[in-house]
């Protein structure tokens, strides 16, 4: 009987997760090596940020511009041979980041630096995270890989997803760049374009470039929604 009951309670802990304390991925953290991290510089923190680990996990895109910051999840998933890993895309609201401490309207954490083998990386930690890995009340920690958001968004025309847009940033542009660049933007959520069409010809040959949505409007961040209207508008006026 008690044999039966100790092969029960092995079998049921293998099927059932162990509680998980503070991550990085589904590393446990030790909290010694944790330490802030804290900037008047606002630019300091811009960059990717990468949380969970293997199929789990997602990156942060954390930018700012002079209409505030700008945050956005991107998280793989595994479409089978033919299609790979497609990104789909969640954009955080209202992010602020003041004296070291990040917030949104779904997410709160602070930026802070993580000891290792590599020494003390910078990373932001966000308390009940969207990786769903740390029990409820815990945090996770994702640490910066890059801060150069070219490695997120790829193109000849980034700009358009990271800055605010003016007529005179457009001057020099021709109307095919224009084109272009306004549409890169849908093109880098993997829109589809119309089969046969020269935006379809166009970025079929970009080497990042994967037609996996037939809509993207609500992957869009704020800035690049209002940086489509600013091309549209030099388009019509070149007409």
């Amino acid at each position: 009987m008690i044999r039966t009951f100790i092969f029960c309670w092995l079998f049921i802990g293998a099927l059932v997760p162990l509680a998980q304390g503070q991550n990085i991925g589904f590393e446990e953290i030790d909290e010694s090596k944790v330490t802030p991290w804290s900037t008047s510089k606002p630019s300091v923190y811009d960059g990717l940020y990468r949380f969970g680990d293997s199929e789990g996990e997602s990156t942060l895109v954390l930018f700012h511009t002079e209409q505030g910051y700008f945050a956005q999840i991107r998280v793989a998933d595994w479409e089978g041979e033919d299609l790979g890993w497609v990104y789909t895309y969640r954009n955080l609201e209202g992010v602020k980041v003041a004296d070291g401490v990040f917030s949104s309207e779904n997410y709160y954490g602070r930026f802070v630096r993580y000891s290792n083998a590599e020494g003390a990386q910078p990373g932001l930690r966000i308390d009940n995270p969207w990786s769903g890995i740390p029990d409820a009340g815990n945090y996770e920690i994702g640490l910066r890989i890059s801060d150069q958001l070219s490695e997120y968004y790829p193109g000849d025309f980034i700009q358009a997803s990271i800055k605010v847009l003016n007529t005179s940033d457009l001057e020099s542009l021709t109307a095919e760049e224009l084109r272009l660049m306004r549409n890169e933007i849908f093109a880098r959520y993997g829109y589809t374009f119309r089969a046969g069409g020269a935006m379809a010809a166009h970025f079929g040959q970009q080497s990042w470039y994967q037609a996996t949505h037939t809509q993207v409007d609500d992957y869009l961040t704020g800035l690049e929604k209002a940086n489509i209207q600013t091309i549209l508008a030099e388009e019509k006026r070149r007409n």
